[in-house]
């Protein structure tokens, strides 16, 4: 199905969002947000690969699963994994820069990051596999898509544990808090079982 005008614009405001908010408020710390992104986001910390190509191949899987299941889901999530690439490589090229500080940042960087979300959400589109999987159950489990994100940030935030310092964990809690927190806000009237429009 061909993306509708209000796609499009949902896809580029959401995706804007979110990339502005890893470039300038999550990267600069070495924060994560969770989903695909938190995990893309410790690969790139511990290596030379970039987020974006981790995220991508982290969710192969997940997109194998869904091409059975909703190929309007699926194209609608490729489309936007890749603007938000493309975004987070042309703001890093630009080497602008805000500088909050790590607190501020955090809260900022997961404000934008759950509006972001919460735009897509609400057009049956998501930004990553996470996202995609929570979306997928919340049809099911009839329970709120920003709560089941939240819940699957957590599980990464704890298994950043191992990679991160404290004062990090700290401050990627407060960005998964303020995603969860926005993303539940922007999607309380969702209903569980929305198909792809």
């Amino acid at each position: 199905m061909k993306p509708s005008m209000r796609h499009l614009l949902s896809i580029g405001c959401g995706c804007l969002l979110i990339a502005f908010a890893i470039h300038f408020f999550i990267v600069p710390y070495h924060l994560i947000e969770g989903g695909m992104f938190g995990i893309g986001l410790l690969a790139s910390y511990m290596s030379a690969v970039s987020s974006g190509m981790a995220i991508v191949a982290l969710s192969i899987p997940i997109y194998i699963f869904t091409w059975f299941y909703s190929r309007t889901m699926l194209g609608y999530n490729l489309l936007g994994i890749v603007t938000i690439a493309v975004l987070l490589d042309l703001l890093d090229m630009s080497g602008l820069a805000i500088g909050l500080g790590p607190l501020p940042s955090a809260w900022c960087g997961g404000v934008l990051i759950g509006a972001g979300v919460g735009i897509l959400l609400h057009r049956n589109m998501t930004t990553d596999g996470i996202d995609l999987l929570a979306t997928l159950f919340s049809r099911y489990a009839r329970v709120n898509v920003g709560v089941l994100i939240f819940l699957f940030d957590l599980v990464i935030l704890a298994a950043s544990a191992l990679v991160l310092a404290h004062d990090q964990i700290v401050l990627s809690g407060i960005t998964v808090t303020a995603v969860g927190f926005v993303t539940t806000l922007l999607t309380l009237r969702r209903p569980h079982d929305a198909a792809p429009t």
